[in-house]
Parts: C-alpha cells; sequence; structure tokens
C-alpha cells in the first residue's frame, strides 16, 4: 500500500537517497530542505518539495505540518533526518554554537515531532523516525557535542513510542555507522578552529581524522535507505518479525554493531568489577 513520506534533509545524503528509493516504489514523497533550489532533482522525480529549516520557531513548524498533510490528505511517516556535525572541543565551543548543535539535530526534531503529532493522532496511525548515529554510544576528543545530540535522540524516541504506541502510533529510531554520503564534506560538518592553544595538539589530529574518513566509510548508503524502508514497513527480513520482537531501535552497519557491542561489553565488565561500590549506597536491610 501506498504511503506518504515526510522526510527533513533532503538535499543530500540519506534524505535524497530515501526520496529516490521510494518514489521508484510509488510512495508519496514531501521532500524539505533549507534550500528549495537544492531539492530541484527531487521535484522533477516525482517528489513534493518545500523549504524548511527545522531550527524554525514551532509555529512556523506547525505550518508546514498543516500545509503538508493538506497535500494528501495524511502523512504516514515522518523522517527526522536533518543534522549536521560540529567538530571542536567542549570548551572552545561557544554557546551558540553549542546551542547550535543542539538545536538543529536534537530541539529541531522534537519540534517536528509536536508538529506533525496531532495529525497523527487524529487519524489514529503513522511513525515517526529518528536518524541517531553511533556516536551516540561514545564520546571522544572533537566530537562531544555531536555525540551528546546523537545519545539524545535513542531516549527520545524510544520515551515517544512508550507515549504514542496505545495511541496506534509509532516512534523509531535506525543508528547507523559510517556511510559514505556527504556527511563529513564541509557543506553537512564544521571545520576545528583552534580558540585555546593547549587542545591544539589533540582536538587538529582528531579533526583531520574525520576530515580523512570521507568517501572511505564502510557503509553503502543505498543499502541503509532499502533497509530503513524494509523496517518502517516490516517488509523484507522485518516481516515475519512479531510485535514483541521488533526493535524499536536498530543499529545499521558492521562497524557500529562493533562499536556498540565494545561498549556494552566494556561498561558491564567494569559494572561487575564495582558492583559492591554501586550496591553500597542502598539503604541498610
Amino acid at each position: 500500500m501506498s504511503q506518504v513520506w515526510f522526510i527533513t534533509g533532503c538535499s543530500s545524503g540519506f534524505g535524497e537517497s530515501l526520496a529516490r528509493l521510494l518514489l521508484k516504489r510509488g510512495h508519496k514523497v514531501i521532500a524539505t530542505a533549507r534550500k528549495l533550489s537544492a531539492l530541484d532533482s527531487l521535484k522533477e522525480a516525482g517528489a513534493a518539495v518545500m523549504q524548511f529549516d527545522v531550527t524554525a520557531p514551532l509555529d512556523e513548524v506547525k505550518a508546514i505540518a498543516d500545509k503538508a498533510v493538506a497535500l494528501y490528505g495524511q502523512i504516514d511517516v515522518v523522517v527526522n533526518n536533518a543534522g549536521y556535525f560540529a567538530i571542536n572541543s567542549l570548551e572552545e565551543a561557544t554557546p551558540q554554537e553549542t546551542y547550535d548543535q543542539f538545536n538543529v539535530n536534537v530541539f529541531g526534531p522534537l519540534n517536528v515531532a509536536r508538529a506533525f503529532l496531532p495529525h497523527m493522532r487524529k487519524q489514529k496511525s503513522g511513525t515517526f523516525v529518528w536518524l541517531g548515529s553511533v556516536g551516540g554510544w561514545y564520546g571522544g576528543a572533537s566530537g562531544g557535542l555531536y555525540c551528546s545530540t546523537k545519545h539524545a535522540i535513542r531516549p527520545i524516541s524510544e520515551s515517544l513510542h512508550a507515549e504514542i504506541s496505545p495511541l496506534g502510533l509509532r516512534s523509531v529510531c535506525l543508528e547507523p555507522g559510517g556511510f559514505r554520503t556527504s556527511f563529513l564534506q564541509a557543506g553537512n560538518r564544521t571545520s576545528y578552529v583552534s580558540r585555546i592553544p593547549d587542545y591544539a595538539p589533540i582536538l587538529t589530529p582528531a579533526a583531520e581524522m574525520w576530515y580523512g574518513a570521507d568517501g572511505k566509510q564502510n557503509g553503502d548508503p543505498e543499502k541503509f535507505v532499502q533497509l530503513m524502508v524494509d523496517y518502517v514497513r516490516k517488509e523484507g527480513p522485518f516481516a515475519e518479525v512479531s510485535d514483541a520482537e521488533y526493535p524499536i531501535t536498530l543499529l545499521a552497519g558492521s562497524d557500529c554493531y562493533a562499536v556498540v557491542k565494545g561498549q556494552l561489553n566494556a561498561q558491564l565488565e567494569k559494572m561487575e568489577r564495582f558492583k559492591d561500590v554501586i550496591a553500597s549506597t542502598d539503604h541498610a536491610k
């Protein structure tokens, strides 16, 4: 059955690839980006296009949601895909840079959900898709702000699912590892600016590592968006998965699997090592 998908961040990367795949499969797509001209090729391919900045005030986001719903009478899937990577140290990052990173990656997507929820509650169906990241499973020099935003996405999605699943709606989260999109290119990440000399020998190599990783990632973005569609529509490898077994958060990429497994194993080892210390704060029995 054909669905209507609303997707943020469609000027390139996952958003553009997802929109093209959905159109090929006969679905209706409302593709958005900050610059309308960046959507010309998707418009030619059959997508409805809208200029949309996820950091707009909530009233403006609600107006976009109303306009999107009016196009086809409903919205079945909302994909919170827009985001970027701020490369900096936590001390060097200004309050404005910190806010901007969270505004695009967390606060904006939350407002998108708030804007579409009244429509989906009314139709008693619909799915929200959130794009997390392997970066949400660890912290490291140069990526503290970005990793923090992606760490926030998983519990937001899972909490939203707990709140809306009794209403017939769903919220799911995909956490990709490294994929060969334009994500690490200059337009989708900031460049490291050294403001405190002490950090230069630490942050400069870390930033150069990110710059050098562009185009060398393990993941195939076309395979990722195919997985996303199967995951959301419960097709392909998810066709026979029961509701009880269906994962509302899903990793993507062998590198992501390895990182997350390593993080969990390390955390479990430390928990066992300090189990008595952890339990020592309980009331005496």
